[in-house]
């Protein structure tokens, strides 16, 4: 009976042993590091200081616009990590940077915007014009003078007394938008909000330099507190009004210094990458 005891005090004392050495495996300890940006030379974007307070060499790696690089820092040294590194920050990038046994730090870009409108070139060398989200949202300002209103005799009012949100989705060639409707029906007097999903695809005019909008959707309409007698006339109004609006909104359109070296180029595809409406010349 002795023995079994003994031999059972042993198990436990060896099981608590084992999970202690493996609890302190995983414990981590704050990153060693200073995180701070400065504009890059040409001010277009972003440069990532880095700084290795410890007193070692230390192997750390940064994930951000998905993309991952390690980068080895001496100790007290410190790095800057760019457009040259194959990273281009914007405002409001959010990356990661870690180490081995060292917690994972999470921060963002400060969110003043360094460049609206940005030329540049694709990894296979072509010319590209980048436009970020909040540029084409100024644009879209100019052509939508609110408030629009639309009456419908005998069925209804319609109502934008908001300006549309731009939305930018990466991977995606459509620029989308959310729309904000008032509607008022004839039979009664209260205003009932109705939430529009529209997107469409933006072309270029090599001509002009305009960028304006085709292939205009409605992907999606909310309605809510609607009598449902009107539900059906509605949808076909907004399904044939909203392209309307959208169809004489033009994006953008190059200055006369820039059209006279691009007009004779061709678009070769344009797309959203990074946050930024990006066309490529040829």
């Amino acid at each position: 009976m002795k023995d079994k005891k003994v031999r059972l005090l042993i198990i436990v004392v060896a099981f608590f042993a084992f999970f202690s050495i493996s609890f302190s495996q995983l414990q981590t300890q704050p990153l060693p590091v200073v995180v701070t940006c400065r504009k890059s030379l040409f001010g277009g974007s972003y440069v990532l200081q880095i700084e290795n307070t410890s007193a070692s060499q230390l192997k750390i790696w940064l994930e951000a616009r998905e993309r991952i690089a390690a980068f080895l820092i001496p100790a007290g040294r410190m790095i800057d990590v760019g457009w040259v590194q194959g990273f281009r920050f914007d405002a409001n990038d959010v990356f990661f940077i870690g180490a081995d046994g060292y917690d994972t730090l999470r921060q963002a870009m400060p969110s003043t915007e360094l460049s609206a409108i940005r030329i540049g070139f694709s990894n296979d060398g072509s010319l590209t014009l980048n436009l970020s989200q909040s540029f084409l949202q100024n644009q879209l300002s100019k052509y939508f003078k609110l408030p629009i209103i639309q009456n419908y005799p005998r069925i209804l009012e319609l109502e934008i007394n908001e300006m549309p949100q731009i939305i930018l989705r990466d991977g995606s060639d459509r620029i989308y938008a959310n729309v904000v409707l008032q509607s008022l029906t004839f039979s009664g007097k209260v205003r009932i909000p109705i939430n529009v999903t529209v997107s469409f695809v933006p072309y270029y005019i090599a001509s002009t330099g305009i960028i304006a909008a085709s292939k205009i959707n409605v992907d999606n309409i909310n309605i809510n507190g609607l009598p449902q007698q009107w539900f059906s006339q509605v949808t076909a109004i907004i399904n044939q009004l909203i392209p309307i609006w959208f169809s004489n909104v033009q994006l953008f359109q190059l200055d006369r210094t820039t059209l006279k070296y691009c007009k004779f180029l061709n678009v070769r595809q344009i797309s959203i990458q990074n946050g930024r409406l990006v066309i490529e010349l040829l």
